[in-house]
Parts: structure tokens; sequence; C-alpha cells
């Protein structure tokens, strides 16, 4: 799957291992953990199947936010 950055500077908290631990800290490893996921799922309903990744659908509440 091809991912996409709303900004640049997103992009590079993602992308660069320094900036990545910066701004997630501890989190870090997770945060790329996901990021390989999702590159590597063909689509999104392969991230249902990954019990780590914790997906559900949304309600209308969440959907509102």
């Amino acid at each position: 799957m091809e991912i996409s950055y709303k900004s640049r500077k997103l992009e590079k908290q993602l992308t660069d291992p320094k900036e990545m631990a910066k701004s997630f800290g501890q989190l870090a490893r997770k945060v790329n953990q996901r990021l390989k996921d999702l590159t590597d799922a063909d689509n999104l309903a392969i991230m249902r199947t990954i019990p780590a990744a914790r997906c559900h659908e949304l309600t209308a509440t969440e959907k509102a936010n």
C-alpha cells in the first residue's frame, strides 16, 4: 500500500528514525511497526486481521470528532 502524508513535517517525523524517536519517544517502535504493516498490506482489510493493530469500526460519535 502507498502511504501519503498530510504535511512535509509529518512525513519527516514518520520516515526519519531520529525524528520519529524525538516525536514519539518510546512509542516510536510501535509507530514504525504499524507503518511497516500498512506498507506491506495490499488493502486496509488486511489490517483488521492483525490483532496488535486493534482496528475497529467507527461509530457515529467517533466520526464527528
